[in-house]
This record gives C-alpha cells, sequence and structure tokens, in this order.
C-alpha cells in the first residue's frame, strides 16, 4: 500500500501552470540576398550543333550582384550520357576569399514567366562558388523540345540565367500576449487557468512554486490482488 498523504492519500504534483498573463514567442530567419539575371543569346544554332559532345563555347563575362560569371554552353551535351540535351553551367570567374553562396536558374526567354520556372528558381538549392568553380545544369533542355519550340527564330534562341547571391542570414524574434484560458478547465486542469482563485472555486489543491501556481493531483496507483 502506498504511504498516505496529508489528505489521507497520496498527491503528486501535475503540470498545469497557473499565469494572469501567457506569452508566446515566433521568429524568422531572413536570407540577405541580391539577385540580378543575364541573357545569352545563341545565334546560328543549327551550327553549333558540329560542336562535338563534352565541348563548349563560353559566353562573354558579366557582372551581377557584385561578381563576375559566365555560361558554358555545350549544344550536345556534358557528356555521353546526355548527348540529346543542351547543357550549361554557370562558372564563377574571380578568385573570392569566402565562397559566394547562389541560388540560379536557367529558362528559356519568354518562358521567365511562366509558373514552373518562376517556382524552380524559388525553389533552387543555394550553393556554393568557391573561387572560378562552376555549377553543371547538364539536362537544360532536349534538343528535340528546342527546335520544336517558339522561341528558336530565324535559327537563334536567347537563355535567361537568373541568379540570386545570400550575403547573410538573420534572425528576429517578436512577442505576442495571449490572452489566458477564461473558460472552464478540465478534469485535469490540463489547461492554463487565469488565477489560483479560478481553480480553488473548483476544490483544486495548489502549490505555489516560484511566481507560478502549479495543481496537486492525486497518485493513482494500484494494488495486485
Amino acid at each position: 500500500m502506498s504511504p498516505a498523504g496529508a489528505w489521507g492519500k497520496p498527491w503528486m504534483s501535475s503540470s498545469a501552470i497557473v499565469n494572469d498573463t501567457l506569452s508566446m514567442s515566433s521568429s524568422a530567419i531572413v536570407a540577405d540576398t541580391a539577385s540580378g539575371y543575364h541573357l545569352l543569346t545563341i545565334h546560328g544554332y543549327s551550327r553549333t550543333k558540329g560542336i562535338p559532345t563534352g565541348e563548349f563555347v563560353r559566353s562573354s563575362a558579366f557582372t551581377i550582384c557584385g561578381h563576375r560569371w559566365s555560361i558554358d554552353y555545350y549544344p550536345n551535351g556534358a557528356r555521353a550520357a546526355v548527348a540529346d540535351y543542351v547543357s550549361l553551367s554557370l562558372n564563377l570567374d574571380e578568385d573570392v576569399l569566402d565562397a559566394v553562396k547562389a541560388q540560379y536558374d536557367f529558362c528559356i526567354a519568354g518562358e521567365a514567366e511562366e509558373p514552373e520556372n518562376v517556382a524552380a528558381l524559388a525553389s533552387a538549392p543555394v550553393e556554393r562558388f568557391p573561387s572560378r568553380t562552376a555549377s553543371l545544369h547538364a539536362m537544360f533542355v532536349k534538343r528535340e523540345r528546342l527546335e520544336r519550340s517558339r522561341h528558336l527564330m530565324d535559327d537563334s534562341f536567347t537563355i535567361r540565367c537568373d541568379i540570386v547571391v545570400v550575403h547573410s542570414y538573420r534572425g528576429g524574434v517578436a512577442f505576442v500576449s495571449v490572452p489566458p484560458c477564461r473558460g472552464r478547465c478540465s478534469r485535469r486542469c490540463s489547461i492554463l487557468c487565469t488565477t489560483r482563485a479560478h481553480c480553488r472555486s473548483r476544490g483544486r489543491k495548489m502549490k505555489h512554486v516560484g511566481q507560478q501556481y502549479v495543481e496537486l493531483m492525486p497518485r493513482v496507483h494500484t494494488t495486485n490482488g
């Protein structure tokens, strides 16, 4: 048999807490970014199809978000496994002390505002670009699809490259005051009460802990027969 408490039966502390006010907080992590885009036009597309798989033509360098970039154009894919595709790579053409963190996305100009392309940039992973490194988009577009596209005009098409550079991350916190519970307590006082008297009026036994009150609950035990 369990030992008797002060009221003739054992007691224990429950997790119900009574306060006059309850505050909760919300927070956010915000990325400090800069963004821009570059347009690369491929003139004489049909002639570039003679470039072997794995070989590329590099664009002129351009500056976006304070960094120097270029694009490699592989008309017959960057490797044999993607020989039916146009491949592209984004290159960081400068030396940097710390790797540049950036998101990027390629699309055919004219499709940039289509929902799937807007979503693609938003969901693109943040990649690290140390000095003079590249990120490959091996399957940019299948040549068969490109050649049927309305964007291939006069044997030319334009590629749009969007870049978002992430400079830093910062956090913040906001406190929101939440009104205390004004309704009836549950059977085991599992919700927050407004005052000690609120529970006393319902026959609860309370214990003062610091600046809070916790309810004392009967200990549940069984006796093996």
